[in-house]
């Protein structure tokens, strides 16, 4: 739990001070890959900050299920 509010405070300082250092830019969403996307919550607590979904960069990328798995 606490490690999730450390998380999510350095993702918010990052985006604050992309925020005040780029000129005329703004978030109008996110999206969360990898390991972050499988923690629990995370995405439901960065999307007070900003609207966040989880993506998968390789939906629909098909692979040899016998060389690959998964995970």
């Amino acid at each position: 739990e606490g490690s999730h509010n450390i998380v999510v405070e350095e993702i918010k300082a990052s985006f604050d001070f992309f925020l005040n250092t780029a000129q005329n830019t703004t978030f109008s969403r996110c999206f969360v890959t990898g390991g972050g996307a499988r923690i629990s919550g995370l995405v439901d607590r960065l999307s007070k900050i900003v609207p966040c979904e989880k993506f998968d960069p390789f939906f629909g990328v098909r692979v040899d299920s016998k060389a690959f798995t998964r995970d």
